[in-house]
């Protein structure tokens, strides 16, 4: 509710991701979440230029239009450390006004 516009969350591995949004699921917190900013999930071989691309446009709708989705203030973009998303991509501005990495991206034994 704090931070407008993209926050962009990083995880370790697309295994973390994915258990942590089945915990958050089961917990409500998704549907919680999801009333203030809408959420874009990286998959692994899912079409990364496309998702980066919807998340873009809605955070440019967000200025545009702040009421456009009711209370909605922004999008949240998941990402996997090493993933196409956590290379090379500059989320300048209002694309990540707040970044965080969960858990350290050490490689696997």
């Amino acid at each position: 509710r704090v931070v407008p516009f993209g926050v962009v969350v990083f995880f370790t591995s697309y295994e973390a991701e994915s258990s942590f949004f089945d915990v958050a699921q089961r917990a409500s917190v998704v549907d919680q979440l999801s009333r203030f900013k809408r959420v874009f999930r990286e998959q692994r071989g899912g079409n990364h230029d496309e998702l980066l691309e919807d998340y873009r446009r809605h955070i440019v709708r967000q200025q545009s239009q702040p009421a456009a989705d009711g209370p909605c203030r922004g999008a949240l973009l998941t990402a996997v450390l090493g993933g196409k998303l956590s290379e090379g991509i500059n989320f300048a501005d209002d694309m990540a006004r707040a970044v965080f990495v969960v858990g350290l991206p050490y490689p696997n034994p």
